[in-house]
Parts: C-alpha cells; structure tokens; sequence
C-alpha cells in the first residue's frame, strides 16, 4: 500500500508556503511505501502524480473568515471540496479543486485522498510563515504522521493475514 503527501504553496509569498513547510518537517520518512514530494501548484499535474497510489495527503494554505492557523481536514474521495477550497487564483491554472474534481471525473482519484487546508492570515511577499500557521504546520504534520504509520501497520498486518 503506497502513501503519498504532497505539499503544495509558494515558501516566498508567506503563510501560502504551509504546505512546503508541513513536507519539509516529513521529509524522514520519504523512502520506500511513503513518498513526500512539494509542488508550488495544484495543478493537473497532480492527477498524474498521485493515480497509482493508495492513499494521498495534500496539504494547502487555504483562506477564509477562520482565524489564521485554523486547520480543516477533507475526505475528498467521498465528497468535494468545500466552496472556498474550490477555485483557482490564478486565470491561468488549475486550483486544488479543480484538480480533484478532473480526477474524479476521468477515475483517477486515489482510494483516499485526505486534504488538510490550513488557513493563511498573510500571503504578502516574503519568507516565513507567521506564529499560528507555523504552529499548525506542525500540528498536521504530527497528525499524517500518525495517519501514515497507522496506515501502514494496517498494510502489514494485512500482508501477514495473505501469506
């Protein structure tokens, strides 16, 4: 059973690099059934990226009326993203939504695909993220860690029920 955790945001526009950070503070665990990888996009690129694996976490700075370093945790294979998790800023790309919904659409989505957004208070120019989103970068990286090293004691004992 694969397991996948990708990153996603821009390390010099702020809080948008939470995603970056949470990867970066997973890295020891990249290796064989466990890949980390970080992307400064959520484009359609993603739909290739995580197709073959069992089970995805995306990590993603998000916006909205919730205070800074608030974290939300998506189940987006059994439903869509919420409205404010869906669009793009961008006129040119694909945003993390549109990105799963094209996956759905076309059968490629994982067998489970866990989005944690964490929301931004200030995507400005510049490195570091503030207190509160630095805290809850930490906070999500805590909780795939434990997600993934369930995940793949359960992919153990299921392989010793086969043999």
């Amino acid at each position: 059973m694969a397991t996948l955790v990708i990153g996603i945001g821009n390390r010099h526009r702020r809080d948008d690099g939470v995603g970056v950070v949470v990867t970066s503070f997973l890295s020891d665990l990249d290796g064989p059934g466990l890949r980390i990888i970080s992307t400064d996009s959520a484009d359609v690129g993603l739909v290739d990226r995580w197709s073959a694996d069992d089970t995805v976490f995306v990590v993603d700075a998000a916006s909205g009326d919730d205070p800074p370093g608030t974290i939300h945790r998506f189940d987006a294979t059994a439903a869509s993203l919420p409205a404010q998790m869906r669009g793009s800023p961008s006129t040119h790309v694909l945003g993390l939504g549109e990105a799963i919904a094209l996956a759905r659409v076309l059968n490629r989505l994982p067998r489970q695909l866990i989005v944690y957004a964490i929301v931004g208070g200030d995507f400005g120019y510049g490195g570091g993220l503030t207190t509160a989103v630095q805290d809850a970068a930490a906070e999500v990286a805590r909780r795939i860690r434990c997600e993934a090293a369930a995940r793949l004691r359960e992919s153990m004992k299921q392989q010793r029920e086969e043999d």
